[in-house]
């Protein structure tokens, strides 16, 4: 089956844990897709919506202590887009649990693979200069 959102070396932030992260997430969106494609059942693709935006929770969690760690100067205006997609995703997947007839599956998709790429290739490479990375590609945080 074709891939909804396509993985390239575009969205490599280079920092080993955030592009692993960043890689569940476009596999959980293509999962989504994927159920959506098979006209899956509204409880199965409700399941992983939820898997999806319980993800986004741990990948924001992780992404603002590295960018706390390392003193990203922009962290506020970051932290308002990260509040912003997780309250959206959520309340997406709560609508869709009691009324699947409520919301779009394709609208939901188009939401989610437009802003999974613009995110990541705008608001997250902005913080990239801003990393040191050890010889793994892990961050490492000022002493």
């Amino acid at each position: 089956m074709a891939k909804f959102l396509e993985w390239s070396d575009d969205y490599l932030t280079n920092i080993g844990p955030i592009d692993a992260d960043h890689r569940k997430l476009f596999k959980a969106v293509n999962d989504l897709y994927d159920s959506f494609a098979i006209d899956d059942t509204d409880a199965r693709f409700a399941e992983l919506f939820e898997m999806l935006a319980e993800y986004v929770d741990v990948h924001f969690s992780r992404e603002e202590e590295l960018m706390r760690g390392m003193g990203y100067p922009n962290l506020e205006e970051h932290l308002i887009g990260h509040q912003e997609l997780a309250t959206t995703v959520h309340e997406y997947a709560k609508i869709y649990r009691s009324d699947p007839g409520a919301i779009s599956r394709k609208e939901v998709l188009k939401f989610l693979g437009n802003w999974l790429s613009k995110h990541i290739l705008g608001s997250d490479m902005a913080y990239v200069p801003y990393i040191k990375l050890d010889h793994e590609n892990k961050p490492t945080f000022p002493k």
